[in-house]
C-alpha cells in the first residue's frame, strides 16, 4: 500500500511509515500544495495511490464516482502528529486489507 498524504497531515508521515507504506507520498512534495480535492483525487487514481486524509470531502468524492483511489480517513479530532502514526500502525493489517481488496472505496479509522 501506498499513500497520497493529504495536506491536511503532516509531511512528516511519509518518513514515519514508510516501512509498512512505502512508495508514499505527501501532496507539498508532489507538487501538489493548494490543489482541489478533484485534482488529488486524480493524482492518486493515475499513481495507484490511496489517499489519506482528514478531509471527509475525499468520502464524498468515493460515494460519488467509486474507487480506485481508496480513501482512508483518519478520524481524530485534535491531535498530534504522532497519534496519527500510532492509529495507522495499530490499523495497518486492517488497511492493507482494505487496500487489496475489491470492495469498499473508504475505510474510516478512529
Amino acid at each position: 500500500m501506498k499513500f497520497l498524504i493529504d495536506e491536511n497531515l503532516s509531511e512528516f508521515l511519509v518518513d514515519a511509515l514508510s516501512d509498512i507504506a512505502p512508495g508514499s507520498i505527501h501532496v507539498r512534495t508532489a507538487g501538489l500544495g493548494g490543489a482541489s480535492d478533484v485534482r488529488l483525487w486524480e493524482a492518486a487514481l493515475a499513481g495507484g495511490f490511496t489517499i489519506l486524509t482528514r478531509d471527509e470531502d475525499f468520502i464524498r468524492l468515493s460515494i460519488a464516482r467509486g474507487h480506485p483511489p481508496k480513501v482512508v480517513h483518519v478520524q481524530l479530532g485534535n491531535c498530534m502528529t504522532r497519534d496519527v502514526v500510532d492509529l495507522i500502525r495499530r490499523g495497518s493489517n486492517r488497511i492493507s486489507e482494505f487496500f487489496t481488496s475489491s470492495d469498499g472505496g473508504f475505510l474510516v479509522v478512529c
